[in-house]
């Protein structure tokens, strides 16, 4: 069973398909565009946290599969608000009255 383990993406050139994670503890870890489990383009921007398992080949860690999440840090219960301000202002004027 492989390890999970989380980085940060340090670099990726998406003309070339390949970059570098950088993990909190150990070596940077070599990602090629083939192993980035998303859907449609696949491809990583620099300070991306990710999720990854990796095997250690000859010349260093490489990933075997990565899993990225978005990168302004956004997820499903951070989605905004849609109430609008004037409902605010109808509640707080029928307290008043």
């Amino acid at each position: 069973m492989p390890r999970w383990r989380a980085a940060r993406v340090d670099w990726f050139d998406t003309a070339k398909g390949f970059g570098f994670l950088a993990p909190a503890r150990g070596p940077a870890v070599f990602v090629d565009y083939h192993v980035i489990d998303m859907p449609g383009y696949k491809t990583l921007t620099p300070g991306q946290p990710v999720v990854y398992t990796a095997t250690d080949t000859g010349r260093g860690p490489e990933a075997t599969r990565v899993i990225p999440y978005p990168a302004t840090g956004a997820t499903a219960d951070s989605r905004p608000r849609r109430t609008p301000s004037r409902w605010r202002r109808t509640r707080c004027q029928a307290r008043a009255a």
